[in-house]
């Protein structure tokens, strides 16, 4: 931060974030002062965004959303040159999200705290790209972007590939399967360029007639590009240091990604999959002890905390020492507010200590956002738990205080001041379409008579991906035996969970999918917004078994005990 007059401003800022007021009327003048700091004006970011090579890409875009949160709260294209301007609306802590064509999202932190103009520039890092290139195919708006119905691509003698369409549209719209490690890949055939918010850049190709010739060319793909880069013109500034922490844990959590695709790729997975973040937690516990700066060391504590929870440390005396360097009140938390909830219950804390710090969050954190996410998350754990009464006092607390966030939406919809769990009690009626043929669909009634495990999962959530060894396991010793699995896709997008499918675990059982829609009747009616999410049903219907009891290894023990051995 440039200037003695940002820095008081900031240090004073601290100060009535310490304070651990309980009076509403302290946290509405806390609001008040921050709100305060711009006065009706905004700051702004301005700068580069290139690509790997230094050069502008082809179509680039700047996001600004909240931390933890995809929604876009402005946009600002990059122009051809590669400079842009986005300007931030009022302070705190914000994220700013870099796109371009055929390259890595990059995420910039900025802690705003006054009007002031920042120069940011961005080099973006190129794709992982599969090191043989054989199985590509296309999709796209001619096949309604279904990878169960993909367009093979062939082989030409120049070692390019081709694929023909047919389509309605005079515009085509596609991206390619196979190429980029993980997702789909533009392509490099395109008369122009579009940005989908659920599936990136999308090329797009004038069509004349009805049938589309798409080509590929892998001698275009940048296939060694250099990492992203995020520069800041005040290298010494305070909004530098605290986007450099932030952009510390996105490059330690995008090796963990890539090492865990490369198992995949490799085959070493199903031989089980470990990452060694011993180096990652040392290096941050050494940048705590060294850094002068309070809330560059609350920042610092969360990145250790969100390893220590991608590491499955068994330290709880690690998870202590994160979670007391960060006081209730810190804006940090709303860079992860959801760590909260793991922090809390891994470490030294009584009940009582755990209830007062997050009735001090509720209190005095300055972030509405934060505030929302710990309401529902300790809403959620009270009503799994059979918790009712505290579950309902975070349910008022949330909708009377907090009414316009999507928490709050969320718990009005999905929140009936009933527990959904409790053995002997009728599971709720569902029915979901399946994955495997669209046109059919799968309801509670086919089960009648044997026991069903209902298995909400993602593909994108590490621990529900490890859950599909157990199940598999189960499946196998139990499928002739009155016992059947739905597993039930919470993914983006159906072609997720099927691309899965063709991996490692096939899941040979029933299959549905219904989406990351938090309307869903079958969300709602079992609370299944947190994955993985599992209910053991008996033939006539009714709960058994739900929760950490049918998760790992204890899902053989439960199954054994109504169905044998």
């Amino acid at each position: 931060m440039t200037g003695n007059k940002g820095t008081a401003f900031r240090k004073r800022g601290e100060f009535f974030l310490r304070r651990r007021t309980a009076s509403s009327c302290g946290v509405l003048l806390l609001a008040l002062f921050f709100q305060a700091a711009l006065c009706g004006e905004e700051a702004t970011v301005r700068g580069l965004a290139v690509g790997s090579d230094g050069r502008p890409m082809q179509m680039a875009k700047v996001f600004l959303t909240f931390p933890n949160d995809s929604t876009t709260i402005a946009a600002a294209n990059v122009a051809a040159d590669g400079q842009y301007m986005i300007s931030i609306p009022s302070t705190g802590v914000w994220m700013l999200r870099f796109t371009g064509v055929a390259h890595r999202e990059q995420k910039a932190a900025l802690y705003i705290d006054r009007p002031q103009t920042v120069r940011l520039d961005v080099r973006l890092g190129g794709y992982r790209y599969e090191k043989v290139l054989a199985n590509i195919s296309v999709i796209g708006n001619f096949n309604r972007w279904n990878v169960l119905t993909a367009v093979p691509m062939k082989r030409l003698p120049d070692s390019t590939f081709f694929a023909e369409v047919d389509s309605d549209s005079s515009l085509v719209a596609y991206q390619l399967k196979g190429v980029r490690v993980g997702d789909s890949f533009e392509g490099t055939t395109a008369d122009s360029y579009t940005y989908d918010h659920v599936r990136g850049y999308v090329s797009l190709l004038n069509l004349q007639g009805r049938k589309m010739r798409i080509l590929f060319d892998p001698r275009k793909l940048a296939l060694n590009p250099l990492p992203a880069v995020v520069s800041f013109a005040d290298t010494a500034s305070f909004i530098a240091g605290f986007a450099r922490v932030h952009d510390e844990l996105q490059r330690l959590q995008d090796s963990y990604l890539f090492a865990m695709q490369d198992a995949m790729r490799s085959g070493k997975f199903r031989s089980g999959f470990s990452y060694d973040w011993s180096g990652a937690l040392s290096s941050i516990e050494e940048q705590i002890r060294h850094e002068s700066d309070p809330l560059l060391r609350q920042e610092l504590n969360l990145n250790l905390l969100t390893i220590a929870i991608m590491a499955h440390s068994p330290d709880t005396g690690l998870y202590t020492k994160a979670f007391n360097g960060i006081p209730p009140a810190s804006w940090v938390w709303s860079l992860n507010p959801h760590a909260m909830y793991v922090g809390l219950r891994r470490t030294k804390l009584s009940d009582a200590e755990r209830d007062g710090f997050i009735r001090h969050v509720i209190e005095t954190n300055p972030s509405a956002r934060t505030k929302a996410a710990v309401l529902f998350d300790e809403l959620m754990v009270a009503k799994l738990s059979d918790e009712k009464e505290k579950a309902d006092r975070y349910f008022d607390i949330l909708v009377d205080s907090l009414p316009g966030s999507p928490e709050a939406a969320m718990v009005r919809k999905s929140y009936s001041r009933q527990i959904v769990f409790r053995e002997g009690k009728p599971a709720p009626a569902f029915s979901a379409v399946s994955l495997d043929d669209s046109t059919k669909t799968i309801t509670n009634a086919a089960f009648k008579g044997r026991y069903l495990l209902l298995d909400f999962w993602n593909t994108k959530n590490e621990q529900s991906v490890k859950e599909r060894e157990y199940l598999n396991a189960a499946y196998k010793k139990y499928r002739m035996k009155n016992f059947t699995i739905l597993s039930l896709s919470v993914d983006e997008s159906p072609q997720q969970a099927a691309a899965f499918r063709r991996g490692k675990w096939k899941m040979p059982w029933l299959n549905a999918y219904i989406g990351k829609n938090f309307d869903s009747r079958i969300l709602r009616d079992y609370n299944a917004f947190d994955v993985p999410a599992a209910f053991l049903i008996d033939p006539h219907g009714n709960f058994v078994a739900a929760g950490n009891s049918l998760c790992g290894k204890d899902l053989i023990k439960i199954l054994r005990k109504y169905l044998g051995k």
